[in-house]
């Protein structure tokens, strides 16, 4: 884990409710709508991400990619951004649904219980083999 200040980061998202299920099809619906319309606006699309609001039986997930320039919202993909200030990040490898608990010890060593977000590092696309996986967890502190 390392803490660090990160400025603001914009992107380009859409947020849903929903069961924790659906959510791999919400993530592959909304991140290349989000990909091509970064690329069509010349934003320098960046990493994919999903930002938690709720985990648990239900999810409030916002997802989309970071972009290096501020674009236009529209539809249900919005222009927003991840906020800058004081985080917590640390990596979790291996499969998404493994996850939680690389959380569960980026809570307890940050001490920190916000909302954080997930940056997709690793295209399952370009590796196949999820025990490779990378994704990076940010937490915020503020």
């Amino acid at each position: 884990m390392d803490l660090v200040e990160v400025p603001a980061q914009p992107v380009l998202s859409a947020r849903r409710k929903m069961k924790p299920s659906e959510l791999g099809r919400f993530l592959a619906e909304i991140v290349p709508r989000a990909f091509a319309k970064a690329a069509a606006e010349q934003l320098g699309p960046g990493l994919p991400f999903a930002r938690f609001f709720a985990r648990g039986a239900a999810f409030d997930v916002e997802a989309g990619v970071m972009t290096a320039l501020r674009g236009r919202s529209e539809g249900e993909l919005v222009a927003g951004e991840l906020p800058a200030g004081k985080v917590a990040r640390s990596w979790h490898v291996g499969p998404y649904e493994t996850s939680p608990k690389s959380w569960d010890a980026l809570r307890t060593a940050s001490k920190a219980k916000g909302v954080g977000w997930e940056i997709y590092v690793t295209d399952p696309a370009d590796q196949p083999d999820s025990s490779q996986w990378r994704t990076q967890l940010v937490l915020p502190l503020n």
